[in-house]
């Protein structure tokens, strides 16, 4: 869908272009996450997105004029950078800057109903089918995380719980168990986003399990 808008659109692609097919390939309102004050949550963006921002704005390299930044409306800070990266923009840059300004891997979310997961998360359900086994459930700006079983895994297995080896994978990442949410819970110290590799290492233990154990389930 990307690369079909950036081929038709060519030199006058712009932000709500990208948004819009955005919207409709993945049924996510980028504008929508930004009004909420979701997305992303760290002191700064990635160095390319960063730079990018500031050479657009004529802006110096000071930690005030990050902080500025910082607290740009999501979908400013994704039209300011289009507008550094020019008309030469490829999908792959597309994607690139809404994972690290929004914090959402779009390449990712198709690989989650291949391991049968449901991801909650800026504030609305990415992922989700009547057969999931597993869901992922994430707290404003992924800061925190809570995994849990689904109403099908527990209605095929009989078991309230996560599968013991899945617990075990989860609690060596740094995930506990939490009594009140009833689910496999973690928060990162720092108050930013989990990083992309925390949340490719969760799934990647969630596909491990569910392939080897409940496959044909």
């Amino acid at each position: 869908m990307i690369d079909k808008v950036l081929e038709s659109y060519g030199d006058s692609i712009n932000g709500p272009v990208i948004r819009k097919a955005v919207d409709e390939a993945f049924n996510i309102d980028l504008k929508a996450v930004s009004d909420k004050g979701e997305g992303k949550r760290a002191h700064v963006y990635s160095p390319e997105i960063m730079r990018g921002i500031r050479e657009v704005l004529h802006k110096d390299t000071s930690p005030e004029t990050d902080r500025w930044i910082m607290r740009l409306p999501k979908v400013e800070a994704m039209d300011l950078y289009l507008e550094y990266l020019g008309s030469e923009v490829t999908s792959k840059e597309v994607l690139h800057m809404i994972n690290q300004i929004f914090g959402i891997n779009l390449e990712g979310l198709s690989s989650l109903n291949k391991i049968r997961v449901s991801l909650f998360s800026k504030g609305k359900w990415m992922t989700r089918k009547d057969d999931h086994l597993i869901t992922v459930n994430t707290g404003t700006g992924d800061v925190e995380v809570k995994i849990y079983p689904t109403e099908y895994f527990k209605e095929r297995t009989g078991k309230s719980h996560l599968p013991e080896p899945l617990k075990e994978r989860l609690s060596s990442l740094g995930y506990d168990f939490h009594p009140e949410y009833q689910a496999y819970y973690y928060a990162n110290p720092s108050g930013e986003t989990v990083s992309d590799h925390f949340k490719n290492k969760t799934m990647g233990a969630i596909g491990e399990v569910v392939e080897t154990w409940y496959k044909d389930l």
